[in-house]
C-alpha cells in the first residue's frame, strides 16, 4: 500500500525518514510534529540541520525544518 500524505507524531530519525519515503507514492508530503515539555527532551536536542540532511538523504526534496520551544516540525516532499 502507499499514501499521498503522512502525519506522525514522533521524534525524526534516519529510520523514520526512509520508512515515510518508502511508503508515500512519488509528489507525496510528509509532516512531522512534536515537543516536548521538558526543555531537556529530545525534541528540543534536535537541530533543525540534521533533521533536514535525515531527510534529504531519504530521499526527500522540499524540506522544511521548524523549532520553537520545545517544539519541532518537519515537512518533506517525495520526488
Amino acid at each position: 500500500a502507499a499514501a499521498d500524505e503522512i502525519l506522525a507524531t514522533a521524534l525524526p530519525s534516519a529510520e523514520a525518514a526512509a520508512e515515510f519515503f518508502r511508503v508515500l507514492r512519488p509528489d507525496g508530503q510528509v509532516a512531522v510534529a512534536t515537543g516536548d515539555q521538558d526543555p531537556t527532551g529530545p525534541a528540543l536536542n534536535l537541530d533543525a540541520r540534521e533533521v533536514e540532511r535525515l531527510f534529504a538523504e531519504a530521499g526527500f526534496t522540499a524540506v522544511t525544518v521548524a523549532v520553537a520551544e520545545g517544539r519541532l516540525a518537519v515537512a518533506a516532499r517525495k520526488p
